[in-house]
């Protein structure tokens, strides 16, 4: 972030992580789900601001909770590096 800023972008950065492997769930298992609840969700006619809760849920259900767990993982996980980066950046400054 330091060099792109420094290079003179005024740009966002964008940091990704992925979940942790221990709460990480097979993409086969994931599109298999994500897939069955779409359909789900053309067949009773859920679209906008109802799709995405409707998908979490779904998601939760169809995985038996792997989904809602990983989640909450990834969250937990981006929420610790973002302290890591926050430190740092204050640190160089």
């Amino acid at each position: 972030a330091m060099t792109h800023w420094g290079l003179g972008f005024q740009s966002s950065v964008l940091v990704t992580l992925p979940p942790p492997v221990e709460s990480a769930i097979p993409a086969a298992r994931v599109a298999s789900a994500i897939q069955q609840a779409q359909e789900e969700a053309v067949e009773k006619k859920i679209h906008g601001q109802a799709l995405t809760p409707f998908m979490l849920a779904r998601l939760t259900e169809l995985t038996q909770g792997a989904t809602l767990k990983t989640n909450i993982d990834l969250l937990l996980n981006n929420a610790r590096l973002a302290a890591r980066i926050a430190v740092k950046l204050s640190e160089d400054h």
